[in-house]
């Protein structure tokens, strides 16, 4: 019996989640098959009720359902009440039961520029789902963390969920960081393509930069870093890797990761 997978989104096109899953499906030769399923806001808790009775063994939730989803969901994870976000939906027997491997990836692809994250001054930008986790993952290893947004409010709100610090955007400059992170769509193609959350003055030498946006791999606020000497992490690592975590739940085998990477930056 075949096995359907899928990401619910909207838009969808872009993601590269399918390249990913599907390649890892056929490299361990099983019968499966990871969808596209462009669904509005709206249209969420009907497409959510519709997979129990068609059959989809698991979801990948992206923007912008990630907290909108869980209200839909039979069972949560811990990490996915203490983040408020999912980005893994498995539908067992009928039960759907929501996960989060965002912090998950996001963690392993901090890690592989930095290993010890604790009582390292961290600055997060960003307040939605993906910060979320990241300031999830980063408290969990016992980070100094701060975060800043451009609606503030939601920034302090994080901050007061996580018990970290809420800093406004014109302070930021004032503080000397071990590690920056872009939780934000800015400098996403098309849309927010050449364009920073932050000034090249906040960057200095051997700080570890991360942005979550891959496309493209190199983004303005990555440039900026690297023209400081930072130590960079590309946005490609924490889709990864928190794909092979969703492929872990879902299948219940290790995720073949290097098959994943090699399928992910051929299609980047």
């Amino acid at each position: 019996m075949s096995f359907i997978y899928g990401i619910v989104a909207h838009p969808v096109g872009h993601s590269l989640s399918p390249v990913m899953h599907n390649g890892a499906f056929a490299y361990l030769k099983i019968d499966a098959k990871y969808l596209k399923f462009d669904v509005e806001s709206k249209d969420l808790e009907k497409f959510i009720k519709q997979i129990k009775n068609e059959k989809i063994s698991g979801l990948s939730v992206s923007i912008p359902h990630k907290e909108n989803v869980i209200k839909f969901l039979d069972e949560i994870s811990d990490d996915v009440r203490k983040i408020g976000a999912c980005n893994t939906v498995l539908n067992k027997n009928g039960k759907l039961i929501g996960f989060n491997t965002d912090y998950l990836g996001f963690l392993e692809a901090l890690n592989t520029k930095i290993k010890d994250l604790s009582h390292k001054k961290i600055m997060v930008f960003g307040a939605g789902g993906a910060a979320r986790a990241i300031c999830y993952g980063l408290k969990s290893q016992k980070a100094d963390v701060f975060v800043t947004n451009i609606h503030f409010n939601k920034a302090k709100n994080l901050a007061k969920n996580f018990d970290i610090q809420a800093i406004k955007n014109e302070q930021i400059y004032n503080e000397n960081f071990d590690v920056i992170i872009n939780a934000t769509p800015m400098g996403m193609a098309p849309k927010f393509t050449d364009l920073s959350v932050c000034e090249k003055r906040l960057f200095k030498k051997n700080q570890v930069v991360m942005d979550i946006v891959y496309k493209p791999l190199i983004t303005r606020f990555l440039r900026y870093a690297k023209q400081k000497n930072c130590e960079i992490v590309t946005g490609e690592k924490m889709l990864l890797n928190q794909a092979a975590a969703q492929f872990q739940i879902w299948t219940g085998q290790k995720a073949p990761i290097e098959i994943m990477d090699s399928v992910l930056l051929q299609n980047l």
